[in-house]
């Protein structure tokens, strides 16, 4: 989600789906990632029949959600904007891709990410990225898509994290202070990161079951 001067964009993970909303609720734009002719022939997927509805029947629920979950192309995670222009990130193409204006760009890939999240610019034009199973937090240049430094991030004893199994599952990530940023992880806790010197600072553990993990984060600085 990214709140924007007139709306907020949002993600529809499942349906490959980008919407901005009003304030009051109305749809103002739409990006369809699984339609994309320009995205379609990059990563070389095909569209896909979407169930806006969600009706897999009730008996068959869990199944049917399960199959159309698989059939993403793109598992859309974030949405963020820098200098007007709208960017999201896709988990299963490794991939920052500018969306507004068109045509659609490629900015960052990177093959090498495991199950990435939370793609977000910076101010200075470096785009930070959640390895997530990796635990590092990874800072691109935003022009030209190259890495730059690749921050260890590792709080717990786990050398390659696994959702609901293993400690350390990074997501969530949010600009504190300065070059200072909040990183979520598993069993639920929040930390700070320092991306210029790589530094951990404070660590606020809020749970212990290894199922529990931070999905989003957000700083307030004004009630």
């Amino acid at each position: 989600m990214f709140v924007d001067k007139d709306g907020i964009w949002v993600t529809s993970t499942v349906h490959d789906l980008v919407l901005k909303l009003s304030l009051e609720g109305e749809v103002l734009d739409t990006w369809w990632g699984s339609e994309s002719e320009l995205l379609k022939g990059l990563f070389g997927f095909s569209s896909r029949t979407l169930n806006l509805e969600m009706d897999f029947g009730t008996e068959n629920f869990a199944e049917g959600y399960d199959k159309y979950c698989k059939d993403e192309r793109l598992h859309i995670n974030t949405v963020c904007m820098h200098k007007n222009e709208v960017y999201v990130f896709s988990c299963w193409k490794n991939s920052l891709i500018r969306i507004r204006p068109l045509p659609e760009k490629i900015v960052v890939r990177d093959d090498s990410l495991s199950a990435p999240h939370n793609g977000i610019i910076t101010d200075r034009g470096e785009v930070l990225i959640n390895n997530t199973m990796k635990q590092t937090l990874n800072v691109y240049d935003l022009n030209s898509g190259l890495l730059i430094r690749e921050i260890s991030t590792r709080i717990f004893d786990e050398d390659v994290s696994k959702q609901f199994a293993k400690a350390g599952w990074q997501r969530g990530l949010a600009h504190l202070e300065g070059s200072k940023y909040l990183v979520g992880t598993s069993p639920a806790a929040v930390f700070e990161v320092d991306i210029e010197s790589g530094a951990i600072g404070a660590v606020l553990q809020i749970d212990k079951d290894v199922r529990h993990c931070i999905h989003g984060l957000a700083v307030v600085h004004d009630f």
